[in-house]
This record gives C-alpha cells, structure tokens and sequence, in this order.
C-alpha cells in the first residue's frame, strides 16, 4: 500500500512539472503562426536605414529572443515587451524593464540607462539603441 501511494505522489508530481515546463516552453500564439526570418532578412526589410552593420543589429536581434525565450526569426519590429513577448517570471518578478535596463546598458552604455525612455516595442528599441551607437 505504501508503495502504490508513492508511485501515485511520483506520478502526480512529475505530471504537475511538466504541466508547468510545457506551459512555460509555450511559444505565445502570435508568434507561433509566423515564419522565421533571418537576421538579413529583417534588417534588408524593416531597418535598411538603420546605419548600423548587419551583424551588430543581429546581436541586438538575437538577445531579444534570448532574454523572452523565443525564436529570434519570429520576432517583428512592432512586438511590445510584456505583449507579444511576455516575460517569463524570474524569482517572482515579471518585469520588461528588468531586460531594457539590462540590455540597454550593454548595448546603449551607462547614459542610455540613467535617461531610460518610453521603449514599448522591439523597434523602439532597436532604433534607440542604434541611435545611440551612431551618436558614439
């Protein structure tokens, strides 16, 4: 008897954590029904006039979908954090300005940080960000 209640409790447990990983490892639906492109591709159709290189605006792209757990291909300029590309909870805090004030301050430097505007969507991002490479 003792022996079924812990195979039952086993069961249950390790049913409930994959519950919770297939929920979390879940590509929001949005995203799900878009093709991947490539960073070429993105930027040849959506930021030809960046002024930035090709592969620091893929570096950018690519911690987009690192730091929200998506595929970078699938990721568009007018995504919002906290929308289209939900935080995941990390200790209890589900914050985008976490990852803003983070990433701008690799990308965009101390200054960028300290004077952090309104960056509401992916390409608000991407464009301060270069802006601010250009400027440097």
């Amino acid at each position: 008897m003792q022996s079924l209640v812990i195979a039952v409790c086993t069961v249950v447990a390790v049913g409930g954590m994959w519950v919770v990983f297939a929920r979390h490892r879940r590509l929001p639906s949005v995203l799900q029904s878009r093709s991947d492109l490539t960073p070429s591709e993105l930027y040849r159709q959506f930021y030809p006039d960046l002024g930035v290189p090709l592969e620091q605006f893929a570096l950018w792209w690519e911690e987009i979908g690192r730091a929200f757990e998506v595929p970078a291909g699938r990721i568009r300029p007018t995504d919002r954090f906290g929308i289209e590309l939900p935080i995941r909870p990390v200790f209890g805090t589900s914050d985008e300005d976490m990852f803003l004030s983070g990433a701008l301050r690799r990308f965009a430097g101390k200054t960028a940080v300290d004077s952090l505007p309104e960056l509401r969507t992916v390409d608000q991002f991407i464009r301060f960000v270069a802006s601010v490479n250009r400027a440097a």
